[in-house]
């Protein structure tokens, strides 16, 4: 069974009562320069800020844009004393 939620922003789409198959989040419209805006609970959403990476896929058969989470490792610095050794 499927069944529509009604709201204003983000509209749910649930396909069991378990998990949502599809969020939306309105519509954005392609800027200048190619950009497009997030919706501020989206990026609230995932917990993305200014400067976070995403990954851009083309699902061809759909023509449909997923934006992904790009979960990044920080690097590691090294301790004080542990950086390049001298010959």
């Amino acid at each position: 069974m499927i069944a529509f939620a009604v709201s204003r922003v983000p509209a749910v789409l649930f396909c069991t009562m378990r998990s949502i198959k599809l969020v939306s989040f309105g519509t954005s419209t392609i800027q200048k320069a190619r950009r497009i805006a997030l919706d501020p609970n989206l990026l609230t959403t995932l917990e993305l800020r200014e400067g976070d990476t995403v990954r851009i896929d083309l699902d061809v058969d759909s023509a449909t844009i997923l934006i992904r989470k790009n979960a990044v490792v920080a690097p590691v610095k090294p301790k004080r004393g542990e950086g390049k050794a001298r010959a």
